[in-house]
């Protein structure tokens, strides 16, 4: 790594619920899980049925531990330093929380890139004015989310006019198909990177969620007791080897963690005891 993150994981680390109008596959409200055998519950569409995009509360107050922690984790450090913005719920419903968090940033002097993590299904011409006075450099948007929708990419272009835009997928093969088609609007958008991330399980719940829809033979790694990857190293080929074979001028971004344990989706359920 060629640069120092600072990861902001809304709403947990700003001690606020997990909101979000979407269900994507890959995610479940589930941050922070001991154990791989855990079954929260999640509210987050819940909470937005209940509040709508109005929800965020008037006595939220930048706490200054949080400063203090920002402060430590970069101490004297002068590689290039890195912003993000994701967590369980999307980053576009803690709209106060951002322009908190790139306030402290100013104040402690620091200078870096921001990225935001969003399905972008909130994102208005409002919203995207805000975010760049705050600072924002780029907003990469979960296609999943929304269904690889044209609105989306759409929005996407306007957004482009603004700050740098990317996508980030999850490798679950039920997305394949749908990646590829929108691969040339992707080249046209000429969009900073495409990153396409491992799913991580993280609780029985989340495992579960996944096992309605994939085939019980996927592939998993186990990493710890707390926490295993589903593998599908043939959706990478497949898409790099298509970037490649099209000539698109897409920067694929691959992540790469290590595995110890293998074993399949339909055997999740003794991952805490294996």
């Amino acid at each position: 790594m060629n640069d120092i993150r600072w990861w902001v994981h809304f709403g947990d680390d700003v001690e606020l619920p997990n909101i979000c109008d979407k269900n994507c596959l890959a995610c479940y409200d589930d941050y922070g899980t001991k154990t791989l055998e855990e079954r929260p519950q999640d509210k987050r569409n819940e909470l937005f049925k209940q509040k709508g995009f109005d929800w965020f509360p008037s006595k939220w107050k930048f706490k200054k531990e949080w400063k203090v922690k920002i402060k430590k984790h970069f101490k004297n450090s002068k590689l290039p330093k890195r912003f993000l913005f994701t967590g369980r719920g999307d980053p576009l419903f803690y709209l106060p929380c951002i322009k908190a968090y790139m306030k402290v940033y100013k104040e402690l002097g620091y200078k870096g890139y921001t990225i935001i993590y969003t399905s972008g299904s909130q994102l208005t011409p409002l919203i995207l004015t805000k975010l760049v006075s705050y600072g924002i450099d780029e907003l990469r948007f979960n296609l999943v989310a929304t269904d690889f929708s044209q609105h989306t990419l759409s929005k996407m272009e306007k957004t482009k006019r603004k700050m740098k835009i990317s996508v980030q997928v999850p490798l679950l093969s039920i997305y394949e198909k749908k990646l590829l088609e929108v691969l040339p609007s992707l080249n046209d958008l000429r969009i900073t990177e495409l990153v396409l991330s491992y799913t991580h399980i993280v609780s029985q719940a989340g495992a579960e969620k996944l096992q309605k829809v994939l085939p019980k033979t996927t592939p998993l790694t186990k990493l710890n007791n707390k926490v295993a990857l589903i593998d599908n190293q043939p959706m990478i080929d497949n898409i790099r080897s298509h970037i490649e074979q099209k000539k698109y001028k897409i920067n694929l971004n691959v992540e790469n963690p290590t595995g110890i344990e293998r074993t399949t989706l339909a055997q999740v359920s003794k991952l805490d005891s294996s």
